[in-house]
């Protein structure tokens, strides 16, 4: 198990958003490593380590290894927060700033004022977060609202078989019918995620797709042919069965813009109120596209392609950022209360209007879970913007 991979566990405990299988994973590292690597890579987490028993207890067995490898450690040292410098900022810290199961926010620039977590405090006058769910609609037209369909078999459309597995996932069976549907007859479903909602779904070819909050993806309910493509908008996250011989392609719905892969992980950020889409990889190779132009990514690599059409392809981009959404949290990165606020309103379902202009720029990690109360409680405490709502309508205040 690779370090990098620990610490990203270690976040995501201290968020509250473990697995039990991350659970298992933590379990057996704090079994067998050594302390003095305990501690350096405690060092390396975006965590307080003297607050980490006060984060959200697992199982027992859980509880008491990590008790007996926090009893190794000296705390002499341990201070509230601890802010790293722009310059030294790294994936496995990517908010630079310590983290509690609450959050931390923080100006980002010279003398940013650093914001502890405050009492959790239940308001009359709040948005709860979004939750699993979606809309499907099938090649007559016919709509399935997930949120309230029962597991097990939906539907037959084409030759596949629709399953509800859970949680809003959705399953395609292409060989259901016993055989394989000419190309010409081949039908469309369409997955959809309004605002406070997400979703998972695997296709056909066994590709499995997550969807962000305000995202669509049209794809076919089987495959033929010498291509699999499927159109999106918003954001998803892919993840592709691959095939030596048959590519995939993920175009952004109503543009020339696409992706062309074999078999990878990577991530794809098309909303139309984003100044470009960013498509993040994740591990193999991807080709981006848009009319003419193009280029090859590599993992950890990002191409922004802006609305004229140009792309522009990054080095080194911040993982964790990216998939927040994915693991349920919200990641911020020197980010302008624009792009906060984007986010948000996708997630809490919520309209918002500005009042005076705030120029300073956030960072920070807060869980996805929380109502929305919570993460502005966390935004105000910079000292730099307030927050009033009425209903589901949010003003955003300069002070």
């Amino acid at each position: 198990m690779s370090n990098s991979t620990i610490i990203t566990i270690i976040e995501r405990y201290s968020a509250g958003t473990l697995s039990p299988q991350e659970e298992a994973i933590l379990t057996a590292w704090l079994e067998s490593v050594p302390a003095a690597d305990f501690h350096a890579t405690l060092d390396q987490c975006a965590i307080v380590p003297e607050r980490i028993r006060n984060y959200p207890v697992m199982s027992a067995a859980f509880a008491q290894k990590l008790e007996s490898r926090l009893d190794e450690l000296s705390m002499e040292d341990a201070t509230p927060v601890r802010v790293l410098p722009w310059r030294k900022w790294t994936a496995a810290a990517a908010a630079a700033i310590l983290i509690v199961s609450a959050g931390y926010f923080f100006l980002s620039r010279p003398g940013r004022k650093a914001a502890v977590a405050p009492p959790v405090i239940v308001k009359a006058n709040d948005v709860p977060p979004g939750s699993d769910g979606a809309i499907l609609t099938l090649a007559n037209g016919e709509k399935i609202v997930l949120d309230s369909a029962a597991n097990g078999k939906l539907a037959m459309d084409g030759n596949a078989a629709i399953t509800k597995t859970g949680n809003g996932q959705l399953a395609y069976n292409a060989a259901a019918s016993g055989k394989l549907q000419p190309a010409s007859q081949i039908t469309y479903n369409t997955l959809t995620t309004p605002r406070g909602k997400k979703a998972v779904l695997t296709l056909a070819d066994g590709t499995r797709v997550w969807l962000n909050a305000l995202s669509s993806i049209r794809f076919p309910t089987s495959f033929t042919g010498n291509d699999r493509m499927v159109e999106i908008t918003g954001e998803a996250y892919f993840e592709v069965a691959k095939s030596a011989s048959i590519p995939f392609t993920v175009k952004k719905s109503g543009s020339d813009f696409g992706v062309q892969v074999l078999g990878t992980s990577f991530n794809v950020n098309a909303y139309d109120d984003e100044d470009a889409i960013r498509t993040t990889l994740l591990d193999g190779s991807v080709r981006v596209y848009r009319g003419m132009a193009g280029g090859l990514l590599k993992p950890g690599q990002q191409a922004l392609c802006n609305n004229q059409g140009k792309i522009d392809i990054v080095n080194d981009i911040n993982i964790e950022n990216v998939m927040a959404w994915k693991n349920g949290i919200f990641h911020f990165d020197r980010s302008d209360i624009g792009t906060v606020m984007r986010q948000i309103a996708r997630w809490y379902d919520v309209d918002v209007t500005y009042k005076g202009t705030i120029t300073q720029h956030f960072g920070g990690t807060i869980s996805r879970e929380v109502n929305v109360s919570r993460v502005f409680d966390m935004l105000e405490m910079t000292g730099a913007v307030k927050f009033s709502i009425e209903g589901r309508k949010v003003t955003v205040v300069a002070p």
